[in-house]
């Protein structure tokens, strides 16, 4: 099972136990041509924020991941029970690299702002112990141990979700349609599961 896209993978991780013994979840959301990599077997599923569109291939809406962000609670933003992206320009953020998707929607859509990519969630976790950094996550993220456990014990932040539609994400699972049997375990407990 892969993706170009990290929540799925992090929402599935959190069930390794109860998925059959044989799945292998990918480390990293890095595939390039998610329809070549099913076309070719390399993957069984594969989970993206658009539907696939090659005839042997099935694609089904599994949910939407919503972007949040992560404030400081004496900054002026975090009064308020949403923000936009607009809202947020000029700000500096420290942001885990390996963000897919992501990455280029909070770059395209917050103006002036500032971004340091960390390699390892380690260091994101650390910079953001010790500093007022902002830090994104999204509604998949209560399933990252890591996150969930920082997001407890950090009370001096505020989680706001950003409402513009470009903070809010489809994600698709997608397989060969001749493996479908083979995949509906999977597809079953990721949808029931999914935070929509």
């Amino acid at each position: 099972v892969g993706a170009p896209v990290p929540g799925p993978l992090i929402g599935l991780q959190s069930l390794a136990t109860q998925l059959p013994a044989n799945v292998q979840l990918a480390a990293t959301a890095d595939i390039i041509d998610p329809a070549q990599a099913l076309l070719a077997n390399d993957y069984a599923l594969i989970f993206t924020n658009h539907p696939l569109a090659a005839p042997a291939i099935t694609s089904e809406r599994l949910g939407t991941e919503r972007l949040a962000v992560n404030l400081n609670q004496f900054m002026y933003q975090a009064n308020q029970a949403t923000i936009t992206f607009a809202e947020l320009a000029d700000l500096s953020f420290v942001v885990l690299n390996d963000i897919g998707p992501w990455r280029a929607i909070i770059q395209d859509n917050i103006p002036g702002a500032k971004f340091f990519y960390q390699e390892e969630r380690d260091a994101l976790t650390e910079i953001t112990k010790f500093s007022d950094f902002p830090y994104f996550s999204t509604n998949v993220s209560q399933f990252d141990p890591v996150l969930t456990t920082q997001l407890a014990t950090d009370d001096k932040r505020v989680c706001l979700p950003i409402t513009d539609d470009a903070a809010q994400m489809p994600i698709y699972a997608s397989y060969l349609t001749a493996e479908k049997a083979r995949v509906a375990a999977i597809l079953k407990q990721a949808q029931a599961v999914w935070p929509d």
